[in-house]
């Protein structure tokens, strides 16, 4: 499916959510409605520039092109940007009563903020979220998560023209790690401070090139145990969306031991299960389910 060069996208949003994984941030939508890239569900067609996968909307699933025109902003493919000066910016503008009220808003410990160059934008009140990768550049986006509440908006916001990347710890790995992937910051910032040594996804799956990340990121490791954790969401987007990335993991790292984690039953995501269900780092390892076994 070539739609890179026919299509018009506009970026979805509370009023045109995407209509295949029904969040309002992130995914594309075409102008008619006929087609979207969707960040978060994968199809047999890769949308590499938009950092998604194309996906063909039926007839009844379509928003109306009057109301797409009305509501949402046009968005083009774009190359990779270096944000490393602006990300440099939101770490020093990331004080301890920011990282206080951050911390607090997620029901963590402030010191775990020191475990991953995470930033703070003081106009839009929110975490600056880096998204990564091993080669230069190497902060290639930002994704910005309010800390205080508003009426209206989205939580999540993202830089313009920022590329899907993955958010690495501070510290590098040894071979004695287990490695967790998680989906989105919050549940890698939980997962940190139950002391595993873990990596955000940009979203619920994974594309080739944050693959391609994870596998110089663990070239020092020597079979590398990574555990892909989802979360429970509607339509098991979360749980679709690890599965997918386990696999994209065992090809991209052909030695590595894969697990796939889902948190129990009643708890939606990792950051609940540590925050409310007090879950150990034994606890999450425990409950990996192997994917394939490196070779």
């Amino acid at each position: 499916m070539n739609c890179r060069s026919k299509y018009q996208f506009n970026r979805v949003n509370h009023d045109v959510p995407c209509p295949v994984c029904l969040h309002d941030h992130w995914c594309m939508i075409s102008q008619y409605g006929e087609r979207a890239v969707c960040c978060r569900v994968e199809s047999d067609w890769p949308a590499p520039a938009f950092s998604g996968w194309y996906h063909q909307i039926p007839p009844r699933g379509r928003p109306s092109p009057a109301r797409i025109a009305a509501v949402t902003k046009p968005v083009g493919p774009h190359q990779v940007r270096d944000f490393g000066d602006l990300h440099q910016q939101h770490l020093d503008w990331f004080d301890s009563e920011q990282k206080t009220r951050a911390a607090a808003s997620l029901g963590l410990d402030p010191c775990v903020f020191d475990l991953y160059p995470i930033g703070y934008a003081p106009t839009l009140d929110s975490l600056a979220i880096p998204a990564m990768q091993v080669t230069s550049p190497k902060i290639v986006g930002i994704r910005y998560r309010r800390i205080g509440t508003s009426a209206g908006g989205s939580k999540w916001m993202c830089q313009p023209e920022s590329t899907a990347g993955l958010l690495l710890p501070t510290s590098p790995p040894t071979s004695g790690h287990a490695i967790c992937l998680l989906e989105g910051p919050s549940d890698t910032l939980a997962a940190g401070q139950i002391g595993l040594h873990a990596i955000g996804r940009w979203s619920c799956g994974l594309d080739s090139r944050q693959a391609e990340t994870l596998k110089h990121y663990l070239a020092d490791c020597e079979q590398p145990t990574i555990f892909v954790i989802g979360d429970n969401d509607a339509l098991h987007t979360g749980e679709k969306g690890a599965d997918a990335a386990a696999e994209l993991v065992t090809r991209a790292i052909p030695g590595a031991v894969v697990l796939r984690v889902q948190p129990p039953m009643g708890i939606k995501d990792l950051r609940e299960w540590v925050v409310d269900g007090g879950a150990s780092a034994a606890d999450v390892l425990d409950a990996g389910k192997e994917v394939r076994r490196g070779s």
